[in-house]
């Protein structure tokens, strides 16, 4: 294998300079001292969701009453639907009932399960218990 010789800087002194592969022309090599991507990498392009998130989330004043606060815009909206909805606006009450549903407000409370320890006899808490000589000691199932 050849090796190449150190004439490269030589002749770039002396304006001879041979264009050819590995040796781009002078007016194109990266100049000192700048980046060779000077845009830089695009930025993220950011998707609905984000946009409506990042909007919902900034702060404005809010006149609660006879005090100024700082609320998000969601927050301000949620309580203008609630002023309305006591003012008697059913369009305001529908969609407050809603959001409450689907935040799961409305779930029916489930009953709680049966106790799983069965008793030889009556328990004692159950109306028809009379106290015999007899020990109510739960029986374990398993």
């Amino acid at each position: 294998m050849k090796r190449r010789s150190n004439q490269g800087s030589n002749t770039m002194d002396s304006g001879e300079y041979s264009v050819g592969y590995g040796r781009p022309p002078l007016h194109t090599r990266y100049q000192k001292g700048k980046s060779g991507n000077e845009r830089g990498r695009p930025r993220r392009r950011m998707n609905y969701a984000t946009v409506v998130q990042q909007i919902l989330g900034e702060r404005i004043s809010f006149r609660d009453g006879t005090r100024v606060r700082s609320v998000s815009k969601l927050e301000a909206m949620i309580h203008r639907q609630v002023f309305d909805a006591l003012k008697g606006n059913t369009k305001s009450v529908t969609a407050l009932v809603r959001l409450a549903m689907d935040l799961g407000h409305f779930e029916p409370e489930l009953p709680q399960p049966p106790s799983l320890i069965f008793y030889a006899v009556d328990p004692p808490h159950h109306p028809l218990h009379r106290s015999r000589g007899t020990n109510s000691t739960p029986i374990p199932r398993g």
